[in-house]
C-alpha cells in the first residue's frame, strides 16, 4: 500500500484523516493500493483551549502501473509446425491477443502466416485495474523448405535407331517445384522431354526449380542411349 498524501500540521489541536465518506478518523495517514481515484477527509480535532477546524477533503491518485512484458517467437520451415509466442514479464494479468502482419505492413491479423517470407507478431495485453495495456512486437521469418524429388526421371531402355525422334527419358515427379530437362551441357533448361534422332549416348540433366515456398534441387543426369538399327539386307 501506498501512503495518499503527506502530513499536515496544526497548532491548538490534532490532525485526523480518513479515507472516504465511510472511512473513521485518526492520525494514520490513509493508504491505499489499488489504481484510483480517492477522497482523503482531514479535519483538526481542538484541544481544550482551541475550537476544531472543519473538515476538508484532497483527491488523491494512484495510477495505473505501466506493462514492460517482452514477447519471443523462433521462426521456422515452410510446412512445418508454427512456433508458439511467449509473452515474458508482468502482464497485469490482462488478457493477451496474438496477432501477425509480413513485415514493411500495418495489418495484423490472428491468423498464422504460413508462406515464407518475413513477419511480426504482436502481443495486445488489455488494461487491468491496475495496469495499462499495452502492446510488444517481435520479428520473425519463415524460411523456405526444400522441394522433393518424388519420382526419378529414368532412362528409356532398349532405344534404337529409327530415323525418327525418340524421347530419351521418362518423366519425373516432385513436390514444391517444377522438374526440368536439359540435353547435354550446351541445352537449354525446359520442361520439354529431351529426344534424339541419331544412335549414340546422351546426357540428359535435370533439376527443381522451387517455387514461392521451397528451393530446388540441385542438377542431375542419366545417360540414355539410342542403339544402333539392325540392317537386314535382301540379296537377289
Amino acid at each position: 500500500s501506498q501512503s495518499l498524501i503527506t502530513a499536515g500540521e496544526a497548532t491548538g489541536g490534532e490532525l485526523q484523516y480518513k479515507l472516504g465518506t465511510d472511512g473513521t478518523y485518526n492520525t494514520a495517514l490513509p493508504r491505499a493500493i489499488n489504481a484510483g481515484s480517492y477522497t482523503v477527509y482531514y479535519k483538526v480535532v481542538g484541544d481544550e483551549n482551541h475550537t476544531g477546524v472543519a473538515e476538508e477533503s484532497i483527491e488523491a491518485t494512484i495510477a495505473k502501473a505501466k506493462l514492460t512484458p517482452t514477447v519471443t517467437i523462433e521462426g521456422w520451415s515452410y510446412g512445418s509446425t508454427p512456433s508458439t509466442p511467449v509473452v515474458t514479464g508482468n502482464s497485469g494479468n490482462g488478457d493477451v491477443t496474438i496477432t501477425y502482419a509480413s513485415k514493411g505492413t500495418t495489418t495484423f491479423s490472428e491468423s498464422v502466416p504460413t508462406a515464407v517470407g518475413d513477419y511480426i507478431v504482436k502481443a495486445t495485453i488489455s488494461e487491468t485495474a491496475n495496469y495499462e495495456g499495452t502492446e510488444v512486437t517481435a520479428e520473425f521469418s519463415i524460411s523456405a523448405s526444400a522441394a522433393v524429388i518424388t519420382k526419378l526421371p529414368a532412362a528409356v531402355t532398349n532405344l534404337t535407331y529409327t530415323g525418327e525422334s525418340q524421347a530419351l527419358i521418362t518423366a519425373g515427379d516432385a513436390t514444391g517445384g517444377e522438374l526440368q530437362y536439359k540435353l547435354g551441357t550446351d541445352g537449354t533448361y525446359g520442361t520439354t522431354i529431351p529426344s534424339a534422332i541419331n544412335a549414340g549416348t546422351y546426357t540428359v540433366y535435370y533439376k527443381v526449380v522451387g517455387d514461392a515456398n521451397h528451393t530446388g534441387v540441385a542438377e542431375a543426369s542419366i545417360e540414355a542411349t539410342i542403339g544402333k538399327a539392325t540392317i537386314t539386307p535382301t540379296v537377289t
